[in-house]
């Protein structure tokens, strides 16, 4: 092995296994996203990682065609090692924008069935 590819495996070593790396992102996005489905969860992290989502699920499923990448992989152990703190108030962040959403679509509704559009909105659809 030439001294320039022992170099730039060395860079790998630093990083988990593949299969122990898929285990490690599930029970992240189980515990980050307890409610939802594995699709979802994976859509979820391609998007926070900036992957398209079949490159994510590689990563997922440890499948053995993967070449991991290094950018890659460093921007999903950053991801992991969020702080408990980042987590919860980002959890709490997402809670506070749903229940905002809820609350303009019930004034929606309400306002609906205070100008009696009620069977306009129920016929429409």
């Amino acid at each position: 092995m030439t001294p320039r590819l022992s170099n730039q495996m060395e860079k790998f070593y630093k990083f988990p296994d593949p299969p122990e790396l898929a285990v490690q992102l599930r029970t992240y996005s189980v515990q980050r996203w307890p409610t939802m489905n594995h699709e979802w969860r994976k859509n979820k992290l391609a998007s926070i990682l900036r992957m398209k989502a079949r490159r994510l699920a590689s990563y997922w499923y440890a499948e053995e065609s993967l070449s991991p990448r290094v950018d890659e992989l460093e921007a999903i152990l950053a991801l992991l090692k969020l702080p408990e703190e980042v987590i919860e108030r980002e959890n709490l962040n997402e809670l506070q924008a749903l229940k905002e959403r809820v609350a303009r679509l019930e004034a929606l509704l309400a306002q609906a069935g205070a100008l009696d559009l009620g069977e306009q909105v129920d016929g429409g659809s």
